[in-house]
């Protein structure tokens, strides 16, 4: 864009410093100061004709120039939030930081640019190879535009742009079809180490679109996805991603639904994962089952340091398994922060005991005398008849063998109270509820007894359960490894 002729400026704005009614006059920062010592040096003439083509823009659109943008071409900072500058206003700025050189951080926040203005901005950052941070937050860049969809030109500027390492793209209501072209711009990108796409509406596709390029990515260091909608394959595929990429230190995901499904793809990611400094997965609905798999990968983890895990519905189980795992001799973990989430005093206990072996806080939602009805210990409800099995196989005996040591009379047949009596005797662990429960299993009917034959089906049902709960949890983590 050709500069127009310093002679064709209008004498009272080539002498603005000096004019009465120039606002910058009022202004008292040391900035200023520094801005007038600074007048001889060339890239100051440079930025002048900046602020001419601005004015000269700002004409053109019957625009009032704004004193802020003209103060801020000298800088290295130029920050214009919440200004309501809208497309026009944009395009003017547009035309002066095309050939700016002293901008590099460049933060316009709040400003109404839509779809046009995020057009107008990526044709500006694809041009201009100063600028190394950029803020766009909340311009509402994803609303619908019957021409524009502003996350192509976005993701050019991710592609091309080999100077910007900063981004920051949040509450800008893009969708799950804006997230296959930051996607495009993630996987194509080895410049940006911090990059904000917090507070949108990427949902289970979008979260897959981004976790697949997240896995493919060398350069992202801190990463934003807090206040979305990620969830089920979305959440599995997010944190799938963090087994191939060996950069990403930080990662936000709070407020999001990580749940059962990417709970347990986080905890097999935690084993392996080496690189992971600082995770954020509160308010993620992880339940105290959920947390459990999280536990397992934090037990086999040395380099994460931070943990946010708050505001889940863990109960007190949850909570004391995640500090089990963190008490290990190979954990790392220097800050854990449960907020809203109740503990024991056993908690506090080891807590204190890690606290005096290594640097470590902690925050939690305050301490309860007892279990919560949901976070009792699982092995309080063992079934009944894994407790007759555990006693046969410590006495080696067989079901037949078993039964004949309960069958004084060698009757081959005990009527049911006489089985109930020898089972209570035989110091089973068995409760009045147990003992009702056995004999419901190895009793066909309510009036006949019990016999070495029922007796072994009933304890071949009971393995064949848990073989197929095993088979059942095995299948869910083999589902979870399909997911792209």
């Amino acid at each position: 864009m050709a500069a127009p002729a310093l002679e064709s400026v209008p004498h009272l704005e080539r002498n603005a410093t000096n004019s009465f009614y120039d606002s910058d006059k009022y202004d008292t920062d040391l900035e200023d100061v520094d801005l007038e010592i600074k007048t001889v040096a060339p890239v100051v003439e440079e930025n002048s004709i900046g602020a001419n083509i601005y004015r000269s823009e700002c004409r053109k659109r019957q625009l009032i120039p704004m004193t802020a943008i003209l103060k801020y071409l000298n800088k290295d900072i130029m920050k214009l939030r919440h200004r309501a500058m809208g497309i026009e206003a944009a395009e003017a700025l547009a035309a002066a930081l095309e050939i700016n050189t002293t901008i590099v951080h460049l933060d316009l926040e709040g400003n109404k640019l839509e779809a046009p203005g995020a057009l107008v901005m990526s044709q500006v950052l694809v041009y201009n190879q100063f600028i190394t941070h950029v803020n766009l937050a909340k311009n509402n860049m994803g609303a619908a535009h019957p021409t524009i969809r502003a996350s192509v030109p976005l993701s050019e500027v991710m592609k091309r742009n080999m100077e910007i390492k900063h981004l920051n793209l949040s509450d800008n209501n893009f969708t799950e079809e804006d997230a296959k072209y930051f996607a495009l711009g993630i996987e194509g990108n080895d410049q940006i180490t911090e990059l904000d796409l917090s507070n949108n509406h990427f949902q289970e596709k979008g979260a897959q679109y981004i976790g697949k390029a997240l896995g493919e990515n060398r350069s992202i260091e801190r990463l934003n996805l807090s206040w979305n909608h990620i969830r089920r394959r979305g959440a599995v595929s997010i944190c799938r991603a963090l087994q191939k990429n060996k950069t990403l230190v930080y990662l936000d995901l709070s407020w999001n639904g990580l749940g059962y499904e990417g709970s347990l793809a986080l905890g097999q990611v935690l084993k392996r994962n080496r690189w992971l400094k600082e995770l954020n997965i509160s308010n993620n609905r992880i339940s105290h089952r959920a947390a459990e798999f999280i536990a397992n990968g934090l037990r086999r983890n040395s380099t994460l340091e931070v943990l946010k895990i708050g505001m889940n519905p863990l109960t007190t189980n949850g909570a004391q398994n995640i500090i089990e795992s963190v008490s290990c001799t190979c954990s790392a973990i220097k800050e854990l922060d449960m907020s809203g989430v109740p503990v024991l005093g056993e908690f506090e206990f080891m807590a204190g005991a890690i606290q005096q072996s290594r640097q470590f806080k902690y925050t939690h939602g305050g301490t309860v005398s007892n279990h919560d009805a949901i976070g009792r210990k699982p092995n309080a409800a063992v079934d009944p008849m894994r407790k007759v099995i555990a006693h046969m196989q410590s006495m080696n005996l067989r079901p037949l063998e078993l039964f004949r040591s309960m069958d004084k009379e060698k009757m081959y047949n005990m009527n049911k109270e006489s089985f109930r009596q020898r089972l209570k005797n035989a110091d089973m662990g068995l409760y009045k509820g147990d003992l009702e429960e056995v004999l419901a299993l190895v009793s066909e009917s309510k009036q006949g007894g019990v016999n070495a034959a029922e007796l072994s089906r009933g304890m071949k049902n009971q393995v064949r359960k848990e073989k197929l709960e095993q088979i059942r949890v095995k299948q869910q983590e083999k589902k979870v490894e399909r997911i792209p």
